[in-house]
């Protein structure tokens, strides 16, 4: 099924070519960070400033709304979370010319090797609790 969607895909596909080389890039360097223990947020940096580093993480559509486009990269709002599994901030500029108006930045968290049951399950615990609070009158 997956060979017949990509055959399907037709000019989409470079698309998903190059959101596919954005996550390998981003999983090398989960990697890289993991394995060293000395300053890391460095590391990271020389990384991202690599030119084939950033070919590959910018002008891109975004893997989490294909209809948002991520631009340039901004690596020095980019950082690594303290967390077991060390997962990536990053931080794209918004090249739509309305940005202003909506957002002016794409911001979001690369986490890898890590289950995400228990982060979905917070998150609805807190929409739930949100929900249940603003019913009662209480904006917290």
């Amino acid at each position: 099924m997956l060979e017949a969607y990509l055959r399907a895909s037709g000019a989409y596909l470079k698309e998903l070519i190059k959101q596919v080389e954005a996550i390998e890039k981003l999983t090398m360097l989960t990697h890289m960070i993991r394995e060293r223990k000395e300053d890391n947020n460095r590391l990271m940096e020389q990384q991202m400033n690599q030119p084939d580093y950033i070919d590959v993480l910018q002008n891109f559509s975004s893997p989490l709304c294909p209809s948002h486009t991520l631009g340039d990269i901004c690596i020095d709002k980019c950082n690594i979370m303290n967390s077991a599994k060390r997962p990536l901030w990053l931080n794209w500029k918004n090249p739509d010319m309305m940005s202003e108006a909506l957002f002016t930045n794409h911001m979001m968290i690369f986490k890898n090797g890590d289950d995400l049951r228990q982060d979905m399950l917070t998150l609805q615990v807190i929409r739930i609790m949100d929900s249940v609070w603003k019913n009662e009158g209480l904006d917290l």
